[in-house]
């Protein structure tokens, strides 16, 4: 299991701070509903299979319960920074978050399909992606 952050800070929410997307809101979109559904059942059932309280992933992430709540219920859209935050506390890779969603990268991606989605990016994320290969 990974050791987990011990630092203080919290997210400080924004007055004006606004979900993208909120259930019982007129900005549902069917299809982001159902894919933060399931990110919210797969951050549920890897928190309970590392045997850990919202609280203590909470903390661990440096943000308020209510907000880890609020993720872990589906109530409101997971944010990249949030899912690498919650990836290196819990030690899970990020895609095991999106395992079961329309976009789950973990079974339909294949190298040549990744090779064709790098080949079709534009100039400047092309460019990118190939430093970071150079990279690793």
């Amino acid at each position: 299991m990974t050791d987990f952050i011990d630092n203080n800070t919290k997210e400080t929410p924004s007055e004006n701070y606004e979900p993208e997307i909120k259930k019982n809101g007129n900005k549902l979109n069917h299809e982001a509903a159902a894919y933060y559904d399931q990110v919210a059942l797969n951050m549920r059932k890897a928190r309970r299979e590392l045997r850990l309280t919202q609280q203590q992933i909470a903390d661990a992430m440096g943000i308020p319960r209510s907000t880890y709540k609020n993720l872990e219920s589906g109530k409101v859209g997971i944010y990249c920074f949030h899912m690498a935050k919650w990836s290196y506390v819990t030690g899970y890779d990020v895609r095991v978050l999106t395992k079961g969603t329309k976009y789950d990268l973990t079974t339909r991606l294949n190298c040549h399909d990744l090779i064709h989605l790098i080949e079709t990016l534009p100039q400047k994320q092309y460019d990118a992606v190939l430093g970071l290969i150079d990279a690793i």
